[in-house]
């Protein structure tokens, strides 16, 4: 059965789809996990992302695109959060974090430290990243 649309290429019986998030200050590993999928319904986008990361990733001030632009007008960029991250080390070190949207097509990863406040993900913050080192991230924001 074939789905309808609503206007604006709104689905009108939404089901999860994949993409592919191009990534800056994050190379995923040789063998590395990687999920990213999306719904959309009303215009609004819902992100389910999850990486377990491979041999010899880098991380620092972690960038991801967006499966759809955000309506950039509805949010103060570089500050709104759209939703959360848990940075799990393979020790099984568990923190949290925000996703923040950083421009209409990019959401920028902030861990929170041990005082409750926001950070930058470095190499080294929240932990040296390895092997099996987890992120996962849900984060729902308006389209265009």
């Amino acid at each position: 059965m074939s789905q309808g649309y609503a206007s604006a290429g709104i689905p009108l019986d939404p089901q999860f789809q994949d993409w592919t998030p191009s990534y800056t200050n994050l190379t995923l590993g040789s063998g590395a996990t990687e999920h990213a999928r999306f719904i959309e319904s009303g215009g609004l986008i819902t992100v389910h992302w999850s990486v377990i990361l491979g041999t010899s990733p880098t991380v620092g001030d972690v960038r991801i695109s967006l499966p759809v632009n955000a309506a950039s007008a509805q949010y103060e960029l570089g500050v709104d959060v759209l939703g959360t991250i848990r940075l799990i080390d393979n020790t099984n070190e568990n923190l949290g974090g925000h996703v923040r949207i950083q421009t209409a097509s990019t959401v920028r990863l902030l861990g929170v430290n041990t005082t409750g406040v926001a950070t930058v993900i470095t190499s080294t913050i929240p932990f040296i990243w390895a092997v099996s080192d987890k992120l996962n991230a849900t984060f729902a924001y308006e389209r265009v």
